[in-house]
């Protein structure tokens, strides 16, 4: 599977919503909330303001997990490729 491009944010936490209910995940198990239900910025994206890590669906890493995939699962602070 490639990575995908030209996409932003807000429509790869939609596609992560539809992956989700593809998978059978009822509302009350998605990890973001309905956009349709959120406030918008000045862009007109919608504001998601948690994340529902207890949530069975399909999600984005956290900032954290992205550094731990990063490293290769090292979780020292020295890098391996020095």
């Amino acid at each position: 599977m490639d990575p995908a491009f030209g996409i932003n944010w807000h429509e790869a936490i939609t596609h992560c919503r539809w992956l989700s209910t593809q998978a059978g995940t009822e509302e009350s198990g998605q990890c973001y909330e309905d956009p349709n239900d959120l406030n918008r910025d000045d862009e007109g994206n919608p504001k998601y303001e948690k994340l529902n890590l207890d949530g069975r669906g399909f999600r984005l890493l956290t900032e954290a997990e992205w550094e731990v995939a990063c490293r290769g699962g090292n979780r020292d602070r020295i890098f391996v490729w020095r």
